[in-house]
Formats: C-alpha cells, sequence, structure tokens
C-alpha cells in the first residue's frame, strides 16, 4: 500500500518560517507566493530558454528560497537541483526540470483550493 503524497506546502514549517500559527494568515502567504511565483517559472523558463547558464543559476536560486520561505519542499528540491546543474548546460534535462517546477506550482494552487477560505 502507497503513503499518500505529502501535501506541496508544509503549514507547520509555514507556521515556524512565518511566526504565526493563525490559519487565515498562512493561507494568505500561500495566496501570495501563488500570485508572485510565476514571475520567477517566467524568469527561469527565459533564462533556459536563452541558453545561459549563470542566468540559469541564480533564477534557480531565487525561486528556490521564495519555495524555501513558502514551505514547499518539493518545489525547492527540484529547484535545487536546476540550481546546482546549471553550469553543465544540459537544457534539455533543464527543460524536463521546468516543467516539474510548474507542475509544483499546480499542486500548490490545487492545495491552496482545497484548504478553502
Amino acid at each position: 500500500m502507497n503513503a499518500a503524497p505529502s501535501p506541496p506546502v508544509d503549514l507547520d514549517q509555514l507556521s515556524r518560517n512565518t511566526g504565526t500559527k493563525d490559519r487565515d494568515v498562512l493561507l494568505s502567504f500561500v495566496d501570495l507566493f501563488l500570485e508572485e511565483f510565476p514571475k520567477l517559472i517566467a524568469e527561469l523558463e527565459a533564462a533556459i530558454a536563452a541558453r545561459d547558464p549563470m542566468r540559469t543559476h541564480t533564477a534557480a536560486h531565487t525561486a528556490k528560497g521564495a519555495a524555501a520561505n513558502g514551505a514547499a519542499p518539493e518545489l525547492r528540491d527540484v529547484l535545487s537541483g536546476l540550481q546546482l546543474n546549471a553550469q553543465h548546460e544540459d537544457w534539455a534535462w533543464m527543460e524536463d526540470e521546468l516543467q516539474k517546477v510548474k507542475t509544483a506550482h499546480e499542486r500548490i494552487a490545487a492545495f491552496r483550493r482545497d484548504l478553502k477560505p
């Protein structure tokens, strides 16, 4: 029997990161993350499309920090891999990882919808 997948946002970790246990405040942080993170995805996508390893590294690093602060471990881990491997210039692999980033972001959006306000 397979264990249920981990939620894409660790609300306990988010509570520790933000210093609050107030559910409405935590959900506001998730909402803000969902609103702002697409800008980071767009920069990462542009960096990969430009085949620019330094820009890719920087974009992945920035997005990884946002994912860590947002307590999104799956997303953080994918971005960590992108950051660490940008200098290898394996663009096909990085494009696949970018899709994982987008999928992880979509999982966070679905998780948030399921939480209800």
